[in-house]
């Protein structure tokens, strides 16, 4: 079997966040006069920050992002891992002669690190929103370093747009569903190509059923 590269998302594939990034938002927003609803904040999560902030039609400026990374911070400790996600990783370093794992986020080192020191999460490499300007980038940026072509990569996300990336990229995407993010998108329709497979959760992913 020649060796893959597994590179994971964080927020909602690893870590059930979701709901705390929404909060933090909303709240941040609703003090600055911003009337808008969970809904709204929550349907436009997932990129970086920066971006988030202008989908929402909110003036970024580096004082509000500070104050909403801060308090992401301050409640790391409440986040969970995803089912399975330690137990599924460990089993994976077991076979480091076959796969290298890594991690590539929309969110901060700061919030990655605090995450990965209360969880005890370790990967070979790990980019985060400050490393790259696009995920497309980010995933070329592992290859080229690995050396692993892209029939060997597999990604493991949870959005929609990771589905995307997947397809600009011809690599082979797992969508584990459990803290998926489009979860509800995804029951409704679930795109189908023979690069995309749907597990429950990070349970159901093994070297044997990653080559899709």
């Amino acid at each position: 079997m020649k060796q893959k590269l597994i590179i994971f998302d964080l927020d909602g594939t690893l870590i059930d966040s979701k709901a705390l990034w929404r909060d933090i938002i909303f709240n941040a927003l609703k003090k600055r006069g911003y009337k808008l609803t969970r809904k709204k904040v929550e349907s436009s999560l997932g990129s970086k920050l920066n971006i988030t902030l202008k989908n929402l039609k909110v003036k970024e400026n580096g004082k509000l992002k500070k104050e909403i990374n801060s308090r992401i911070i301050a409640k790391v400790n409440k986040l969970k891992l995803c089912l399975h996600v330690k137990k599924t990783l460990s089993k994976l370093k077991k076979q480091k002669k076959q796969c290298i794992l890594a991690l590539v986020t929309n969110s901060s080192r700061n919030f990655v690190l605090t995450s990965f020191k209360k969880h005890g999460l370790k990967f070979n490499d790990i980019l985060c929103g400050e490393d790259f300007n696009t995920k497309e980038q980010a995933i070329k940026i592992l290859m080229k370093k690995f050396k692993i072509n892209t029939s060997e990569t597999i990604y493991v996300a949870d959005k929609l747009s990771d589905i995307k990336v997947a397809n600009k990229l011809h690599i082979n995407i797992v969508i584990p569903l459990i803290c998926s993010w489009d979860k509800n998108i995804f029951k409704k329709r679930k795109l189908k190509a023979k690069h995309i497979k749907y597990i429950k959760n990070l349970g159901e992913l093994n070297l044997k059923n990653v080559s899709l």
